[in-house]
């Protein structure tokens, strides 16, 4: 799985790039468009961000990488010149957190009290070595449950929701522009990522997937960290997916079979145009490994 994941990435993300220090931020091109007034979204290397701005000053949701912190840095001064006052951890998977060690130079850093801990000490991330964050550029303001910031006469809603993609997740909703950050709970129109080692859990996924449709508006504008926009009619058809999946694998699961037996049998042949980052058996061991767990 390892391999198929990296190869996505170097393709698209540019994942592998980053771990191997490659990234040439002159040859990334930068996205970004209004959301709603003072309200915008940065698309980088595959990755989605949000800028809040306003009189209140900047608000930054998810850093990116390291090695194109300045260039996001710079984007944003085209939106507003003055520093970040906040920058929200969705996870703490590098792809989010790597601008940290930048940005957080001048940013207050919000997260989950796990992201705290997990980018506090060095960690592994499909073999690959993530070292820890240096204390001075770590969270500063945790939680467990939920927050709630009032800047730039909005009312942002910070909720954690761990447990499906990893034990780290939470969500951002901008209520004025009824705009909502989920981080990596989804891939937008492929099978996710479910980091089993880090707390996550496939069926977890459909859990908190059900919490956002119950919790925000049916209009709600939903952006994933990696992807394009999706509706809460979306949002349904993807837990479906989850829901549909998991079931499938677990049924095998229940008569005895092998994770190999399985992945033979070809059990999740009609979810196929789903294996985009991730092919059907990727997928069937990260529901093998959560039902296990």
């Amino acid at each position: 799985m390892k391999n198929i994941f990296m190869l996505f990435f170097v393709l698209c993300f540019g994942w592998m790039e980053s771990v191997m220090g490659q990234i040439n931020p002159d040859s990334v091109s930068v996205g970004s468009k209004t959301l709603a007034e003072g309200l915008y979204e940065i698309e980088m290397y595959g990755c989605n961000m949000i800028v809040s701005s306003g009189k209140d000053g900047v608000l930054l949701v998810d850093a990116g990488y390291m090695e194109l912190a300045e260039k996001l840095r710079n984007e944003i001064r085209k939106i507003n010149p003055a520093q970040i006052n906040y920058l929200i951890d969705t996870h703490w998977h590098f792809d989010h957190v790597g601008g940290n060690l930048v940005l957080g130079k001048e940013a207050t850093i919000i997260a989950t009290e796990y992201t705290r801990k997990l980018v506090s000490k060095d960690n592994d991330l499909l073999g690959e070595k993530i070292p820890a964050h240096p204390s001075n550029l770590r969270p500063v303001i945790t939680f467990s449950d939920k927050m709630t910031l009032y800047f730039n006469e909005d009312t942002i809603s910070i909720i954690a929701l761990p447990g499906g993609h990893s034990g780290s997740d939470l969500i951002v909703y901008f209520k004025k522009a009824n705009v909502l950050h989920i981080g990596d709970i989804i891939f937008s129109d492929m099978f996710p990522f479910c980091d089993v080692a880090h707390g996550g859990n496939v069926m977890q996924i459909a859990i908190n997937i059900e919490k956002i449709v119950d919790m925000f508006p049916a209009n709600v504008r939903i952006i994933p960290g990696h992807g394009r926009e999706y509706t809460i009619k979306e949002l349904k058809e993807y837990q479906n997916m989850v829901t549909s999946t998991y079931k499938i694998v677990t049924k095998e699961m229940a008569a005895k079979k092998t994770l190999e037996e399985i992945k033979k049998a070809a059990v999740l042949k009609d979810w196929e145009q789903w294996g985009v980052a991730f092919t059907c058996n990727d997928w069937i061991e990260m529901i093998y490994n959560s039902a296990k767990k």
